[in-house]
């Protein structure tokens, strides 16, 4: 009488169970990952580029609109036109870089 009992996995000359591991499925297995991997990567890249692309044409190559002109040149000219805001109460607007100097030399008067 045997004293291994008979379910017991046969042990080969290498030292593992070459039954539990099929070399070529694992190799298929790992070279299908690695396809995988590599084509998510490149998808991932190009649908990047493709968006950057798309952006660029339709926020920077795009002609501006002609409300956001108008609204620029009228808070320009206020920024840089004296004028009179009210009469009666004394309120002129005086331009942006001349109320920055008033404000330094009161600033350093104090």
């Amino acid at each position: 009488m045997s004293k291994t009992p008979h379910d017991a996995p046969a042990q080969a000359a290498d030292g593992y169970e070459k039954r539990d591991v099929n070399i070529v499925i694992v190799v298929f297995l790992a070279f299908v990952s690695i396809v995988l991997v590599a084509g998510f990567a490149i998808g991932l890249n190009d649908y990047f580029l493709m968006t950057r692309e798309y952006l660029y044409r339709t926020v920077v190559l795009a002609a501006p609109d002609e409300t956001l002109l108008k609204v620029r040149a009228r808070e320009h000219e206020l920024l840089t036109q004296p004028g009179v805001v009210d009469a009666a109460q004394g309120l002129y607007r005086i331009p942006i870089e001349r109320a920055m100097a008033l404000q330094l030399q009161d600033g350093a008067k104090r």
